[in-house]
């Protein structure tokens, strides 16, 4: 029984070993977004891996996060860190938008 604890072991430290290395390159940082004049999102990057968008931001306030497919925005649902100042949205979005209040700002995927 040890010896397949051990067996185990090893073989999860090398499955471990293979997604740190790599996984940096599922990362691409393929949007394109134009900061408003009053900004209160303070959005830094947009970008995604195999599974999910990420918006790196400081905002004064949460924004409202919409996708636009089909010309047609649609509300979604996302997760917030308040410590690494990190949006998790569980697809990869093409188009869309924050919002809040009147402010706006729109982000596009440049290689969908």
């Amino acid at each position: 029984m040890q010896a397949q604890q051990a067996t185990l072991h090893q073989q999860l430290e090398k499955e471990e070993s293979q997604l740190r290395t790599s996984y940096p390159n599922t990362i691409k940082h393929d949007y394109k977004f134009s900061v408003p004049a009053k900004d209160p999102f303070h959005i830094t990057a947009i970008y995604h891996d195999d599974r999910f968008t990420y918006i790196e931001a400081r905002p004064q306030e949460a924004p409202s996060v919409y996708e636009v497919k089909d010309g047609k925005p649609s509300l979604i649902q996302y997760e917030f860190d308040p410590k690494t100042g990190r949006y998790t949205i569980d697809k990869i979005l093409d188009d869309g938008y924050v919002r809040v209040g009147k402010s706006e700002l729109k982000f596009h995927r440049e290689n969908s």
